[in-house]
C-alpha cells in the first residue's frame, strides 16, 4: 500500500510470505501448517525539494490526516503507557527530524493529559468534516465516514476514562468523572458505539484469511492446543450461559446428560503445566474450541478492536460508580446482548438469560456483575483489553499453580525493552527512579492502578 499527497509518496510495508510444505509437517504432533514472513516498512521516501523528512506532525493544516494523527497517536501512546508505565511523549518521534534520540520521559498523569486532548480535538475536527460532507480516503474500516470515527473516537475516550477509575478521585487535571459525565449526557456532541454494527473491527477474507484458518484448507476438528481455560469456562458454565454452546465443544470424556448440557463442558486451569493441561485434552477431559464455529471459512471471526459491549459495560460502570445519572441496569442489559448476538444467539435464549440474571444494582455486586461480563465479552478479541481490566480491577481471581514462574505472583506490567537501555539510559533511569525507585520488573505496579 502506498500513501500519496502532493509532496511525497511513501512505501508503506511490503510483505513476503513462505509457506513451510505441508509434507515436511506431517509427522509433527503439534504444528499442522507454518509460514515465514518478511515485512519491510516505510522503505521509501519521495518528497518534494526542501523536504528532509515527511511524518504526521510536520501538517500544519487542519486537514482529515491530522484528525486521524491525533486519534492514532492517543490510541497508541496509551497502550504503550498501559503496557510500561511513565513513557517519552512531548519529544517523542523527532528523532532526525530535530536531533533527539533521547527523549524526556512523561508522567503518566501528563500522557493522559495529553490523550484526552486529543481525543477532544479529533471529536470536534471530525464532527466538522461530517458537517462539510468530507469522506476519509483510504479508509477500510468504515469506509471513509467521519461519523463513525467519531463514534470510535468517544468510544475509545470512554475506555480511557474507564482505566483511569483508581485516579479519579485524586487526579482533578484529568477531570474523570465531569468528563465520563459529559459524554453520557451529550450524545449528539459525543456519539458513541453501541450497536455491533459500529464496532471497530477487523474483516478477514479470503486472502488476509482468520489467523487460525490452516495454509492448506485441510481443517482438522481436533487440535489439544485449542481449548478453553477454566476462569473463562467457568463463569458461562456457572451461569448457563448460551455463548458456551457456540463457542466450545463438549469434552469429549465427560458424561453426557440432554438435561444438563452445560455440565460437559470443562476447562484447563490456567496455572497448570502445559504437560498436565495436554494430557488432560488427549485425554479427552477438556473442552476446545467449536470449530465449525470460529473456522467456518477462510474469513472465521471478525476481530473486534473495540466493540459495543464494551462501551455500554462502561457506561453501567461509570455510573454504578457515580460518575453520572444514568440506568446501569438497562447497560448492563445491552452489553450482554450485544455481545450475545455477535456469536449469534437468539433474542429469546437472550431475555431468558437476562431474567435468569438480574442485575443487582449499583453497589459492589452489581460492579462484580459489570466487570464479570465485560470479562466475558472480551473474549478472542480487543487485544490486551482483558488483562488490562482484570490488572485495574481484580475481576476475575485467575488461577496460580505450578506453572507461575513469577513468585506466585500474576505480572502486572512490561519491562522496558532492553535497547532503552542502550539508547536513552539517562532519562529511563530517571523514569524508573521515579515511577518505582529505581526497579524495572513486570510487578511492579504502575501509577495509573495504585
Amino acid at each position: 500500500m502506498t500513501a500519496k499527497s502532493r509532496t511525497f509518496v511513501k512505501l508503506r510495508e511490503i510483505v513476503f510470505s513462505y509457506n513451510v510444505p505441508a509434507n515436511l509437517l506431517k509427522n509433527s504432533r503439534f504444528f499442522r501448517s507454518a509460514s515465514v514472513s518478511v515485512v519491510g516498512r516505510n522503505l521509501l521516501y519521495f518528497t518534494g525539494k526542501g523536504t528532509r523528512n515527511m511524518d504526521l506532525d510536520q501538517f500544519t493544516s487542519a486537514s482529515s490526516d491530522m484528525t486521524m494523527a491525533k486519534f492514532f497517536k492517543a490510541y497508541f501512546f496509551a497502550r504503550t503507557t498501559e503496557m510500561f508505565g511513565d513513557i517519552p511523549l512531548t519529544e517523542a518521534l523527532q528523532g532526525e527530524s530535530a536531533g533527539n534520540f533521547a527523549p524526556k520521559y512523561n508522567t503518566q498523569l501528563e500522557v493522559y493529559q495529553q490523550v484526552l486532548s486529543w481525543l477532544e480535538e479529533a471529536n470536534n475536527e471530525l464532527a466538522n468534516l461530517k458537517e462539510k460532507g468530507n469522506i476519509l480516503d483510504g479508509d477500510f474500516f468504515y469506509n471513509g465516514k467521519p461519523e463513525q470515527w467519531q463514534k470510535l473516537v468517544n468510544s475509545f475516550k470512554l475506555r480511557v476514562l474507564i482505566s483511569l477509575s483508581k485516579r479519579a478521585d485524586d487526579s482533578p487535571a484529568l477531570r474523570v468523572k465531569e468528563r465520563f459525565a459529559e459524554v453520557l449526557a451529550n450524545p449528539t456532541k459525543y456519539p458513541l458505539i453501541l450497536e455491533n454494527r459500529d464496532n471497530f473491527q477487523l474483516l478477514y477474507n479470503n486472502i488476509n484469511t482468520y489467523p487460525l484458518w490452516p495454509t492448506d484448507g485441510v481443517i482438522i476438528k481436533k487440535d489439544v492446543r485449542n481449548t478453553l481455560g477454566a476462569t473463562y469456562l467457568n463463569i458461562l458454565k456457572t451461569l448457563q450461559d448460551p455463548r458456551l454452546l457456540i463457542q466450545a465443544l463438549p469434552a469429549s470424556a465427560m458424561p453426557s446428560d440432554p438435561t444438563r448440557p452445560f455440565d460437559v463442558y470443562n476447562g484447563g486451569k490456567t496455572g497448570d503445566l502445559q504437560s498436565t493441561l495436554l494430557k488432560q485434552a488427549a485425554d479427552g477431559q477438556l473442552s476446545m474450541i467449536n470449530f465449525d464455529y470460529w473456522l467456518a471459512s477462510p474469513s472465521g471471526v471478525p476481530s473486534i478492536q473495540l466493540g459495543a459491549s464494551e462501551v455500554q459495560f462502561a457506561l453501567a460502570e461509570g455510573i454504578n460508580r457515580g460518575w453520572a445519572s444514568g440506568d446501569a441496569a438497562v447497560r448492563f442489559q445491552s452489553g450482554i446482548s450485544q455481545s450475545m448476538l455477535f456469536y449469534g444467539v437468539s433474542q429469546d435464549k437472550i431475555n431468558l438469560f437476562l431474567q435468569a440474571n438480574p442485575y443487582k444494582g449499583n453497589n459492589a455486586e452489581g460492579l462484580k456483575q459489570i466487570l464479570t461480563q465485560k470479562y466475558v465479552a472480551f473474549f478472542e478479541n480487543s487485544g490486551k483489553q482483558a488483562f488490562f481490566e482484570q490488572r485495574r480491577t481484580g475481576v476475575p481471581v485467575f488461577d496460580i499453580g505450578p506453572s507461575n514462574a513469577n513468585n506466585n505472583q500474576i505480572p502486572k506490567r512490561w519491562a522496558y525493552p532492553k535497547t532503552e537501555y542502550s539508547t536513552n539510559e539517562t532519562y529511563l533511569k530517571e523514569a524508573l527512579q521515579r515511577q518505582f525507585n529505581g526497579s524495572d520488573t513486570q510487578n511492579d505496579i504502575i501509577w495509573l492502578i495504585k
